[in-house]
């Protein structure tokens, strides 16, 4: 036994979220040092497979989190934004920041409207 435990790795690894600290996948491998090089193709295989569905889902939460409470706020911004690509006039600026500022008002997280409002500077 003590020659085919000398033949033999155990690769642990882990993946952590680097910004939440949250841990993501885990896995432990057991292989030949002989083939190390195969161990290595399945444990990137597995981990794309992995980070894959993660990032999937990842997006789909962001965007459940990033989505605009009140449509009519994302409809003051695209008016705000509209007006602002209008030539470069007093009235259409006062009427773009003030679609900004309703936006926020109905969705103080609107980035957009946030933006809209910095541009108007």
């Amino acid at each position: 036994m003590c020659g085919e435990r000398a033949t033999q790795a155990r690769v642990n690894i882990q993946l952590i979220d680097a910004e939440s600290g949250a841990h993501i996948w885990a896995d432990r491998f057991d292989t030949d040092r002989a083939n190390l090089t195969e161990a290595q193709d399945a444990i990137t295989s597995r981990l794309a497979r992995t980070l894959n569905v993660e990032l999937v889902a990842a997006v789909g939460r962001r965007i459940e989190q990033e989505k605009v409470v009140n449509p009519d706020a994302l409809d003051l911004v695209m008016r705000g934004w509209a007006l602002q690509n209008r030539p470069r006039t007093s009235a259409n600026s006062r009427e773009a920041q003030r679609s900004f500022e309703r936006a926020l008002e109905l969705d103080p997280r609107s980035v957009d409207a946030r933006i809209g409002l910095v541009v108007q500077i």
